[in-house]
């Protein structure tokens, strides 16, 4: 199974940026756009992993959790990864708690990197992906989106959660399925696994 781990938006949140999603559409209709229940902050992704290993890794989510508190997070600041002219992905920036959230992401990476995963990225930029270009060059209307974008506002969020999700792929995109959750500040537990 394919899986990663990440923070779930709130509904507040979700419905806010599937309102500029919707919006976005026009400006960029060939982009696969992200449906707006899919919309997540990503800690790390693991790939394909054995659903031997999952017990392993419940019990290091569970250790991360009760090390760090509650935060608040909000989504501020559009931007892209690629080329400017021909960027790959879309995305917003997060604001708020970031030190919170950096700190917070370490710890798992730590955690994994213990368990023989290695991220998938060399710096961690916390985001929210928005769309991907359908194209492998890159999709030049994502570009227009930032603008379009622009300083749209958006609710605050209390981050009390961290989240593994198996992901599937189906006709209409991803699908993520959330197999355990570890609140944060609670005490370790790895019963969590659904």
């Amino acid at each position: 199974m394919r899986a990663f781990i990440a923070l779930e938006l709130d509904d507040a949140l979700r419905v806010r940026l599937g309102e500029e999603l919707a919006r976005l559409r026009r400006v960029a209709p060939n982009a696969r756009w992200v449906r707006s229940e899919s919309l997540h902050v990503t800690l790390a992704f693991l790939g394909e992993m054995a659903d031997a290993d999952v017990p392993a890794l419940g019990g290091a989510l569970a250790k991360v959790a009760s090390r760090h508190g509650p935060f608040t997070l909000c989504a501020r600041g559009p931007g892209t990864f690629g080329p400017f002219d021909r960027p790959k992905v879309l995305w917003t920036g997060l604001g708020g708690d970031v030190a919170a959230l950096g700190a917070l992401q370490a710890d798992v990476a730590g955690e994994l990197a213990a368990l023989g995963y290695r991220p998938d990225f060399e710096k961690f930029e916390p985001h929210v992906t928005l769309a991907r270009a359908k194209h492998p060059r890159g999709d030049p209307s994502l570009a227009r989106c930032v603008a379009a974008l622009g300083d749209a506002g958006f609710p605050e969020q209390a981050v009390d959660e961290v989240v593994l999700f198996s992901s599937e792929t189906d006709r209409d995109g991803m699908r993520y399925r959330a197999m355990g959750r570890w609140r944060l500040g609670a005490a370790p537990a790895t019963d969590n696994i659904k």
